[in-house]
């Protein structure tokens, strides 16, 4: 970091007459605005993609189970293997959870380990559709929401399974370290189901089925959300 300031200071060349004054790198302007600042953090450095994290602000969805989306899109969630960076845990306890031997990173705890692809397969069994799910965050984001890309207005009702999916898997998680309680497969896949329909009949006007009928339709269901 000492280097890196030096390599900065070295490269800035004063002169004399001339007022100090702040600029803002991330708009061309040089002034800085709310919007700019937006577009900096959600933009890809590396490809200078836009990033899909509008897509993560549905009105269905609590806030925190957002924020939460929102970090496990930056790789800043608790995973061991980020805890063990910070110092946190120590390099030998950082093994998945579920004991299936591999580090538990943001990818394998949500995608990767054999209990949560399990899981995503499930609601993908249900959902009537066949599809190899990614293992990068994003990549798998986008899959899942456009898996129905055939039926209208599915895509809001996706992102919000999407989200109360992870959000269930990383409870499962918790709870089989805070409380050495296993939560099986089927139990995280039903219980993703009951969130993502509790959180549509609350919030979508448009969303008025039982949960009977969000289990047995969901596809039909799902056309629904507005």
């Amino acid at each position: 970091m000492l280097q890196y300031m030096m390599d900065e200071i070295g490269s800035v060349s004063f002169q004399l007459g001339n007022r100090d004054h702040v600029v803002w790198l991330g708009d061309p302007s040089k002034s800085y605005s709310v919007k700019s600042a937006y577009k900096v953090l959600t933009e890809d450095s590396n490809s200078g993609n836009q990033l899909p994290f509008k897509k993560l602000w549905i009105k269905f969805v609590p806030l925190k189970v957002t924020i939460f989306g929102w970090q496990a899109f930056q790789n800043r969630i608790p995973s061991k293997e980020n805890l063990c960076k910070r110092g946190i845990v120590e390099n030998s306890a950082i093994n998945c959870v579920w004991d299936c031997g591999k580090v538990e990173t943001t990818s394998h705890i949500l995608f990767e380990c054999t209990n949560a692809y399990k899981v995503w397969m499930e609601l993908c069994r249900w959902l009537g559709v066949n599809s190899v799910m990614h293992n990068d965050c994003i990549v798998h984001f986008n899959a899942f929401t456009e898996v129905m890309q055939g039926r209208k207005g599915t895509e809001s009702g996706l992102r919000t399974i999407w989200l109360a999916c992870i959000g269930c898997i990383w409870k499962a998680r918790n709870m089989k370290i805070f409380q050495d309680k296993i939560i099986s497969v089927t139990t995280i896949a039903e219980d993703s189901k009951l969130l993502s329909w509790n959180w549509l009949r609350v919030k979508s006007r448009s969303f008025n089925y039982a949960i009977s009928e969000w289990i047995t339709s969901p596809t039909v269901c799902l056309e629904s959300v507005r």
